[in-house]
């Protein structure tokens, strides 16, 4: 879903987001997975300017990106898809929720 995904959340799309995560872990699957990366850095076909700004601003200043904030960290697409795939294949039962540092250090 996303980082912040919280069904009490203020903002509409964090909301709606925690919304459908609860909605889902009640459908009773034998494993879930549910994964909330920061900001992927990729290629992507579309244009969305707030993507292109806050990736930019955070490759300019990469080296200097304090340590508190590790958490919101974007996250390559290919790093966070070999994530997925490994947990995939770990088919481990239960309901999992993955954190974006849990994928940065996995």
């Amino acid at each position: 879903t996303a980082l912040g995904a919280d069904p009490t959340s203020k903002q509409y799309y964090l909301r709606i987001k925690g919304l459908l995560e609860a909605e889902i872990k009640v459908l009773g699957f034998k494993s879930l997975h549910i994964y909330r990366p920061s900001l992927l850095l990729g290629h992507r076909d579309e244009f969305r300017l707030g993507e292109e700004l806050a990736t930019g601003i955070y490759r300019r200043f990469q080296t200097i990106y304090p340590k508190a904030l590790d958490k919101y960290r974007p996250i390559e697409v290919d790093k966070l898809s070999r994530f997925i795939i490994r947990k995939i294949w770990e088919k481990e039962p239960g309901v999992h929720v993955w954190e974006n540092q849990d994928m940065l250090a996995g």
